[in-house]
């Protein structure tokens, strides 16, 4: 007998519509030109690097799956880095269609507590980085 299909649950549906909405949410941005005009934006006039974003007292699990329902939906942009790695996950996965330099850069200044990393399919990157960032990380048992 075929299996029924459930819908989705609330929490995911919330996280779909924070990924479509991202620009919005978390910028005020109701259109690309807006958001190009942040992004182009020089350190001094405020560009997004300045904006925190609403995610900071999320748990580690939310934060982690809210990081794979953007992943999924659009890929993180550099703009979604920077409010998504923050220093209460415990689990993170280095994203392929993402930069992996500024990925690394934010985990190992931002997550100490990080208990759980992935890294998979990142063949480019040179050994010796690895010595030098696993010392980051005191808690990585995976």
């Amino acid at each position: 007998m075929p299996v029924k299909p459930s819908p989705p649950s609330l929490k995911r549906l919330c996280m779909e519509t924070i990924s479509s909405q991202y620009q919005l949410i978390c910028y005020g941005c109701t259109s690309r030109t807006q958001m190009n005009q942040l992004l182009n934006a020089d350190e001094d006039e405020g560009g997004y690097l300045d904006i925190p974003g609403p995610f900071t007292d999320l748990p580690s699990s939310l934060l982690e799956e809210l990081v794979q329902v953007i992943y999924d939906h659009k890929g993180l942009p550099n703009e979604t880095l920077h409010q998504l790695i923050l220093p209460q996950l415990e689990s993170y996965k280095i994203q392929m269609r993402s930069s992996r330099h500024i990925q690394t850069n934010l985990i190992g200044q931002r997550c100490e507590k990080l208990k759980s990393l992935d890294f998979a399919y990142s063949k480019s990157i040179q050994p010796m980085f690895y010595t030098k960032f696993f010392r980051n990380f005191p808690n990585l048992v995976r």
